[in-house]
């Protein structure tokens, strides 16, 4: 049932609390995980104008990304469990989506991170709009209360 199961992550504890769920139903349906971070093209440190700083930047923050990816394969292959990863560029929602019917994704798994007023106003609801657009199901998780929920400055929040 649930053999391509996307986890979208952005760096923080909270969104990780989704790979628990996530590794339970591949478990369970022999599944396969692919974790995806999506990366805006703003690079987190403050860097002089100059094209070729912001570049290096760029490349540092997609560097920055494959590693934490990386670690958290290691973390899920440890518990028997088949994952790949990706960094997508770009705004989370479309990427995200976008993955998921090229991959033919059966559930995407992620945890809301619970934005309300201003904060949801200014950087919107990830969740919200995957909702809208997703190809698949998806299973939205409540954010853990005690976890950090501040996500790496150069992941879209989810």
């Amino acid at each position: 049932m649930f053999h391509n199961i996307l986890v979208p992550l952005d760096g923080s504890l909270a969104a990780e609390s989704a790979l628990k769920p996530a590794g339970e139903l591949a478990q369970a349906f022999a599944g396969q995980i692919h974790l995806i971070r999506c990366l805006l093209s703003s690079p987190s440190a403050d860097f002089a104008s100059s094209a070729v700083n912001f570049h290096e930047a760029c490349l540092h923050d997609e560097v920055e990304a494959r590693e934490y990816l990386s670690e958290m394969e290691v973390q899920l292959r440890a518990r028997g469990l088949n994952v790949q990863s990706q960094v997508l560029p770009g705004a989370a929602p479309e990427q995200i989506a976008k993955f998921a019917q090229q991959h033919r994704a059966d559930l995407i798994v992620l945890t809301s991170h619970g934005r309300s007023g201003f904060s949801r106003l200014m950087l919107g609801s990830v969740a919200e709009t995957l909702a809208r657009i997703a190809p698949c199901p998806i299973m939205i998780l409540r954010q853990p209360s005690s976890q950090d929920s501040s996500p790496n400055p150069t992941a879209q929040p989810i």
